[in-house]
């Protein structure tokens, strides 16, 4: 079980290295904010279902849950909302490393200082040289990317631009975590899962009304394919994934296979130009910088578990 246990892991990883580019696309029609708001839409329709299935929740005491437990969608929403915008410009692997790279070093520094319920764990030398190790894979996955040619000025400027902003992006991420396993232990994971959907959302329709003054895009029209709409499956089925492995393999083992299992996703889609993603060719940069970046993120899983 284990073994099947590690391969889900890595499966919904590739699931959400597959749902960028699906976003994406669906982007180029009704807009980058719309887009990720069906994608939440449609990973909450799905999680509801399963929630019903389930019933083994305690949904009643969400009542007692504090402001902060209920923020883990607004981070999960900038997430997929960030990507969106980042990966047509940077590429899926480099969007995604840099977020993983952000999510290993906030989450040291949750773990360091006990934030969010969390236990208190120490920074040690392999945590640190592990998030090391990873900022130089992805420097060697972005230099892989510049080979494929020159770019303007002004590229150059909105690429650093959303690197910065992806890295932030990846520091939210590592705040939803212990934001949605905090609010698991009051009212169910299925439906923490649900309540994460239901405030991203939420967030995401409220900003996509905004900018659109009030309207929505109509999603029918030349162009658009069904498989733009499975945003939301990839990420539900990667989520109800963990939510079933963790009992023999735990959170660290699912962090280290989940990341594996994007960039090695990330990496095929970028190379063969996959979901009409821009084509950026494999050399041996990006694959050493891939592999460094695995072994970077599992120095820290190691290190976390061995304290």
């Amino acid at each position: 079980m284990v073994a099947l246990s590690i391969l889900l892991a890595i499966t919904g990883g590739v699931l959400m290295s597959i749902q960028s580019p699906t976003n994406t696309e669906l982007s180029k029609y009704v807009g980058n904010c719309q887009a990720a708001c069906m994608s939440f839409g449609g990973g909450l329709l799905i999680l509801l279902i399963a929630s019903i299935i389930d019933g083994g929740g305690s949904i009643e005491m969400l009542t007692r849950a504090q402001p902060w437990m209920l923020c883990g969608g607004f981070y999960g929403a900038a997430l997929v909302l960030v990507v969106t915008f980042a990966a047509p410009a940077l590429g899926i692997a480099l969007t995604l490393t840099l977020m993983m790279l952000g999510q290993l070093v906030m989450g040291t520094i949750v773990d360091w200082l006990g934030l969010f319920h969390t236990a208190v764990i120490t920074i040690t030398p392999l945590r640190i040289a592990g998030c090391l190790i990873t900022t130089v894979g992805i420097i060697l996955v972005y230099v892989g990317k510049k080979q494929q040619g020159g770019s303007k000025s002004s590229q150059k400027s909105a690429a650093v631009l959303l690197s910065i902003i992806s890295f932030g992006a990846g520091c939210l991420g590592s705040i939803q975590t212990p934001s949605n396993a905090a609010l698991a232990d009051l009212v169910g994971t299925i439906e923490s899962s649900c309540m994460n959907f239901v405030v991203g959302t939420v967030a995401l329709l409220i900003v996509t009304l905004v900018i659109n003054k009030g309207k929505l895009n109509k999603i029918t029209g030349v162009g658009v394919k069904p498989w733009m709409l499975l945003g939301g499956l990839y990420g539900s089925c990667a989520v109800f994934f963990n939510i079933v492995i963790v009992p023999y393999i735990g959170v660290v083992l699912i962090t280290v296979g989940t990341m594996l299992g994007q960039l090695v996703g990330a990496l095929v889609i970028d190379s063969k130009g996959l979901l009409r993603s821009p084509k950026i060719k494999l050399n041996l940069w990006r694959i050493i910088g891939v592999i460094i970046i695995g072994v970077g993120v599992t120095l820290v899983s190691i290190a976390k578990m061995n304290v």
